[in-house]
């Protein structure tokens, strides 16, 4: 009878300290994770000078647009 609490004891501490292990990976993991995460450059457009993330914005001769419409504005203007 004594065994057999002594096992269950222990089989409960086992299980608990593999329950906080699993805890402290998930949050190490998710603290990396944010880490990680970039913040976009934010770049004007030549034409408007609305702001746009660099991610979104299209390049043309060196120089960056908003949108399709200003890059062919700005690519009509130089012909």
């Amino acid at each position: 009878m004594n065994l057999l609490r002594l096992l269950l004891i222990a089989l409960a501490v086992w299980i608990i300290v593999v329950l906080i292990r699993s805890r402290r990976n998930r949050q190490s993991m998710l603290k990396k994770q944010r880490g990680k995460q970039t913040v976009d450059r934010i770049v004007p457009c030549a034409i408007c000078g609305t702001h746009v993330p660099e991610r979104e914005a299209i390049e043309y001769m060196g120089k960056v647009y908003c949108s399709t419409t200003h890059r062919d504005q700005a690519r009509d203007a130089g012909n």
